[in-house]
């Protein structure tokens, strides 16, 4: 019965996340509904994979995990400070895959579906209320698919070992 409720979760998550629509961009004057805390201008040290983070998982615990932005279409969360990390030494994405011409090369296509659920991630953006921000976060600091990120933050509450849900206090860009 517990395996049936967290296949449930993860139904219900992916549908949630590929449901969203299309993403608006962030442009300047939107980018005040993001704590400008949020940039992180150093490189955070010593960060977990995506695998790594999703084996600690310890609701409330602080965590840096590293990846790229992907393994979804769209993998921002439509209207939404939220969005799908991926861990590129476990699943990759279509670009890396000689010859192939994959339109969407963030979607993982080539991979298996269970090695993806297994290695990806999400990371969400909380306001002062403890809610998902309303905005994505597509385009913020040129965030866009396959940007590669540092994330400082902690587990949700509401993470489960099949859905991790991390709640992103920084956000570094790896260049």
């Amino acid at each position: 019965m517990k395996k049936l409720k967290l296949f449930a979760l993860s139904l219900i998550t992916a549908a949630g996340l590929a449901g969203c629509g299309e993403d608006k961009i962030v442009t300047e004057k939107e980018t005040s509904k993001f704590n400008s805390t949020l940039t992180l201008t150093t490189q955070p040290v010593n960060p977990l994979s995506v695998v790594e983070a999703r084996a600690k998982v310890s609701k409330g615990t602080p965590v840096i995990v590293i990846g790229d932005i992907g393994a979804r279409v769209p993998p921002f969360v439509g209207n939404r400070a939220a969005f799908i990390l991926a861990d590129e030494n476990k699943i990759t994405s279509c670009d890396k895959v000689h010859g192939d011409r994959c339109k969407a090369p963030w979607d993982y296509c080539c991979e298996d579906p269970k090695a993806i659920a297994q290695s990806i991630l999400v990371i969400q953006v909380l306001d002062d209320n403890n809610k998902v921000i309303k905005q994505t976060l597509k385009g913020w600091n040129s965030l866009k698919e396959l940007s590669k990120v540092i994330i400082e933050g902690t587990y949700d509450k509401t993470s489960t070992e099949a859905n991790v849900i991390i709640n992103a206090t920084g956000m570094y860009k790896v260049k």
